[in-house]
């Protein structure tokens, strides 16, 4: 089977435009995965953006609560260290009153 020239030829025209498409189909896949990790890179750099925003915010309300915590356990103890002075006072104000009561109730006067 000997070929002619211009099946030569054809041959060769095919094997060149074979190639030629098979390089055009690697660059344009190199181009997508090129295009494909800078997205993938932009999207980890938002979302560890996000993730840090998160976090602070989350710093913040706990810090926020924790204050208001320590506000609301300092009026509660301040609201208990009077009340027990009013019970001691009241002590205090009710045993003259209670000794004087059994006095004009005695015989003694």
């Amino acid at each position: 089977m000997n070929e002619t020239g211009k099946e030569v030829f054809m041959r060769m025209s095919l094997d060149t435009l074979s190639d030629k498409i098979a390089e055009a189909a690697k660059e344009e896949a190199d181009s997508i995965i090129a295009e494909a990790k800078a997205e993938a890179k932009r999207l980890k750099a938002a979302a560890k953006e996000e993730a840090k925003n998160i976090a602070e915010q989350l710093k913040q309300n706990a810090e926020r609560e924790a204050t208001q915590l320590g506000t609301e356990m300092s009026a509660a103890a301040r609201q208990h260290n009077q009340k027990q002075i009013l019970i001691a006072k009241r002590e205090q104000l009710d045993s003259p009153w209670e000794a004087l009561f059994a006095l004009v109730g005695s015989a003694a006067m």
